[in-house]
């Protein structure tokens, strides 16, 4: 298993001096109280120029954030669930234009909550509207969908609830769609879905589907739904902060913000009865790094295939009809900017102006809860991947976007 080179940035196209930036933002962060630590990644052609731990992973027991710090990457999961089951699809298993009702019979009779009306679905979902959040589905956290509200009353998603991926099938059969299939794009409990159909079509447990088809070929050494034992002084412990301090403007305080520590830690260290192919993995930086190279390498890593290059075309390709401003059950919201699409698990920047980002059209990218994120760019060959563990920070503090603007502006 190869590690990327670390190289002198100027050597691919990077300004050293510029690359300051991203420490100046790291270390800026860190001074506001935003972040208790976090690691920074950045490769491009394949090797490294930055590879950085900041801060700590642990501040009550002062231990430093390092390179092997494990971290819950929740959303982040959801490419390497799309990954998966694109591997059964070049089987010719099934097409993306399958209803799901195929495959899982009682979804034929799901209905969409109209007002206080249920309908007929205008088309059955397919496979390809799970891939895409078009189904209908919602998620129990959403603010605004009346399906959520409903899910939130009777549906169990903790991991050690004793809920498995087939019950939790069964028990979506008996709510309704929030809209017609196709007609929406609606952030949802559809990759919990596409975890089952990878069960179903592979017949495996879905992580160790996971761990054969994709970690263990790629060294994935890290990633996995759970932190055994002997591996928990690694994992990074989670963070939030006051909701009364929680503003724009961050800069110009004068004073830091309040982290305080999350209290479920202890929700990734035993094997989960639910297998989330929407947020259940934790991971290391140097773990999604060869990930994130395998896609750059149109599917391919040390000799490893996982997808042939035409398959990772089609997953970071966009796949809606207009941009998440215009086709979105609720109107722009933080998964809604205008010049962004989605492909299958990833966004896609459509147009950097219109996004109002530093990036290139095509650069494709997700993050997770607890500020996670990644970025891969095929034009300008690089990635970067900004890993920190505060819950709730996405919408009220723009990491993703700052990070993109210290990694792009060093470009010579």
């Amino acid at each position: 298993m190869a590690m990327l080179i670390k190289v002198k940035p100027e050597e691919v196209g990077f300004s050293s001096a510029r690359l300051t930036a991203v420490s100046k933002l790291m270390h800026r962060y860190l001074k506001a109280g935003l972040i208790p630590g976090a690691i920074v990644v950045i490769a491009k052609q394949g090797k490294l120029v930055a590879f950085d731990a900041y801060g700590k992973m642990d501040i009550e027991q002062n231990k430093s954030m390092r390179e092997e710090t494990l971290f819950r990457i929740y959303s982040m999961t959801k490419p390497l669930t799309a990954v998966a089951l694109l591997t059964l699809y070049e089987q010719g298993l099934f097409q993306l234009s399958d209803p799901v009702s195929q495959f899982i019979p009682a979804f034929k009779e799901l209905k969409v909550l109209e007002g206080n009306a249920l309908v007929t679905p205008k088309r059955e979902m397919t496979i390809h509207d799970l891939l895409t959040h078009q189904a209908g589905f919602s998620q129990p956290m959403h603010p605004l969908s009346s399906v959520a509200a409903l899910y939130r009353t009777s549906l169990v998603l903790q991991k050690h609830s004793g809920e498995t991926v087939k019950g939790l099938m069964e028990k979506l059969a008996e709510f309704p769609l929030a809209f017609h299939p196709g007609t929406s794009w609606h952030y949802s409990l559809s990759y919990h879905v596409l975890a089952y159909l990878v069960e179903l079509f592979s017949g495996k447990p879905f992580d160790e589907f996971i761990a054969k088809k994709i970690s263990q070929p790629l060294g994935l050494l890290d990633t996995s739904f759970y932190v055994p034992k002997h591996k928990a002084s690694r994992l990074a412990v989670t963070y939030t902060h006051d909701k009364q301090e929680k503003q724009l403007g961050w800069a110009l305080k004068t004073s830091p913000v309040v982290l305080k520590r999350v209290q479920s830690e202890e929700d990734f260290l035993k094997p989960p009865s639910l297998l989330s192919g929407s947020g259940g993995l934790v991971s290391t930086a140097t773990d999604y790094l060869r990930f994130c190279q395998m896609l750059l390498n149109r599917g391919e890593l040390d000799g490893n295939r996982i997808l042939g290059r035409k398959t990772v075309d089609l997953m970071t390709s966009q796949h809606l009809p207009a941009d998440l401003a215009q086709h979105h059950l609720d109107g722009p919201s933080e998964y809604a900017p205008r010049g962004v699409g989605y492909g299958l698990g990833v966004g896609v920047t459509l147009d950097p102006a219109q996004a109002q980002v530093l990036g290139s059209k095509g650069d494709y990218f997700w993050g997770g809860k607890t500020g996670t994120y990644f970025l891969i760019d095929p034009q300008e060959e690089i990635i970067g991947i900004f890993l920190t563990q505060v819950d709730g920070t996405s919408h009220p503090y723009s990491f993703a976007k700052d990070f993109r603007s210290t990694l792009y502006q060093a470009l010579n």
